[in-house]
């Protein structure tokens, strides 16, 4: 069951991803990979090649502009990703009347394409400005996580409850007071949102426990900076402080995806407890109808 929907997802995950570095790019048009036709895409490479990339010089484009039959032009792009430094297949894709049929190599190849204006779009001198000021409109645009978990806080005229998605709270003030407790005997900094801290706390009770499940382990008995010396990093930036910066992002990045993995394995098992568990009834002397 788990597995069946799996390829579905993955190109919803993809989907989403190059709908978000186009947002990025504040690329004008309306872009769905699911439903494109042919003119569409010919107007997304030729956007991305004007504007972002600009790897040919302006009487160079004209092939990649003439507005020719699919079959006729696709080779002309298919040179042009290669001149770029894309190394995978590249076929035409199904055609349905001027709509594209897209499949996985025609997916990564966008994907790519548009990573690759991403790049540029990020590499000039304001790039840096950019990023931070599209980074803080992305953040004054979500809402705090309470309201993302579904047990938003309640305005002063509603119902005195504060809600999760598996419990409420009939006196939202006194379990804030306890959440905030809770913060200062772990240490943690208050982000002034209930939720962020609440979540935060769980994290940082999970990581002590961890720890003090391996204290008898020969990692323990090692200091922090012995520990950190001792990880790969891959790369060096030439700064050491910039470098153990690095180190520890890689670390908490591995503990992320190991809590993934976990979740996956036990969503996994759940599934087999059900699909793999038939009822029989012994009554009728056999299994199934």
């Amino acid at each position: 069951f788990f597995f069946a929907y799996l390829p579905i997802a993955i190109t919803l995950m993809s989907k989403t991803r190059l709908i978000l570095k186009l947002e990025a790019m504040a690329y004008p048009y309306l872009f769905d990979i699911e439903n494109l036709e042919f003119i569409q895409f010919h107007k997304l490479v030729m956007w991305l090649e004007d504007t972002q990339i600009r790897s040919l010089p302006e009487d160079r484009r004209m092939g990649l502009k003439s507005l020719v039959a699919p079959q006729q032009w696709w080779p002309t792009f298919v040179e042009y990703c290669k001149s770029l430094g894309y190394k995978k297949p590249l076929p035409l894709p199904k055609l349905e009347g001027h709509t594209i049929k897209a499949d996985n190599n025609f997916r990564m190849a966008v994907d790519w394409l548009v990573g690759k204006a991403l790049r540029f779009f990020y590499a000039d001198d304001d790039g840096a400005t950019r990023y931070n000021e599209g980074h803080t409109k992305f953040i004054q645009t979500q809402k705090p996580l309470s309201q993302q978990l579904g047990g938003a806080k309640p305005a002063a005229s509603g119902a005195n409850n504060f809600t999760r998605d598996s419990f409420t709270v009939d006196n939202p003030e006194a379990f804030e007071a306890q959440v905030h407790q809770l913060c200062d005997t772990l240490s943690l900094v208050r982000t002034g949102d209930t939720g962020a801290d609440l979540a935060l706390c769980a994290r940082m009770i999970r990581q002590l426990v961890a720890l003090s499940a391996a204290k008898d382990s020969e990692a323990t008995k090692k200091s922090p900076s012995e520990l950190l010396r001792g990880i790969p990093l891959g790369f060096s930036t030439g700064d050491q402080k910039l470098d153990n910066a690095c180190k520890l992002l890689r670390v908490l990045y591995t503990a992320d995806l190991r809590e993934l993995q976990d979740t996956i394995d036990d969503t996994i098992i759940k599934l087999q407890n059900v699909t793999g568990d038939p009822r029989t009834d012994t009554r009728l002397g056999k299994v199934g109808s």
